[in-house]
């Protein structure tokens, strides 16, 4: 179904990605979807510690590392509605990224290590592990969201076709 990524041309106006990202050549009317899960060591590892703790009376640390482990495994979901973050662990609590919030999609090669939490605060806001590359969606705020993946370029590359696609690019 996936069309191989290609790095975008020469900029042409506005309602195209910035030079350098890659993009997905997607044939008028076709549709594609990307759909990863991550488990993230670090959490239930953290999780797991502070659960232990809990033993000893630190209830606050036990429901902490109860939390930690419920949100260790993250699904992301690429479709024509957007990028979406679930935690099923944790019910299935999500978090939707529409495409008229993005401005474009890049990838890093690396996170720096630390997960930022569907919640988020002043940078940005996604899951991240520091190994693997980071899909990483430049809002209009500022903020970023990341989330690493594996084939982190053809995610990013299917939401530059989405957006392209949504700001009338007819190439796309």
């Amino acid at each position: 179904m996936y069309d191989s990524p290609q790095h975008h041309g020469p900029q042409q106006d506005a309602a195209r990605p910035p030079l350098g990202v890659p993009l997905l050549p997607l044939a008028p009317g076709r549709r594609a979807v990307y759909a990863a899960s991550a488990w993230y060591p670090r959490s239930l590892l953290l999780g797991a510690a502070m659960l232990a703790f809990g033993w000893f009376g630190l209830f606050n640390l036990a429901l902490m590392g109860l939390a930690a482990i419920l949100s260790a495994r993250t699904r992301l979901r690429i479709d024509g509605g957007g990028v979406e973050v679930s935690l099923p662990g944790l019910g299935g609590l999500r978090r939707v990224v529409p495409y008229d919030t993005v401005l474009f999609a890049s990838v890093r090669p690396e996170a720096s290590g630390r997960g930022l939490g569907i919640i988020g605060g002043s940078r940005g806001w996604g899951y991240v592990s520091g190994r693997e590359p980071v899909l990483a969606l430049r809002l209009p705020d500022g903020r970023e969201f990341l989330y690493s993946t594996r084939d982190a370029e053809t995610a990013a590359a299917l939401v530059n076709a989405s957006l392209a696609r949504a700001r009338g690019d007819a190439g796309c």
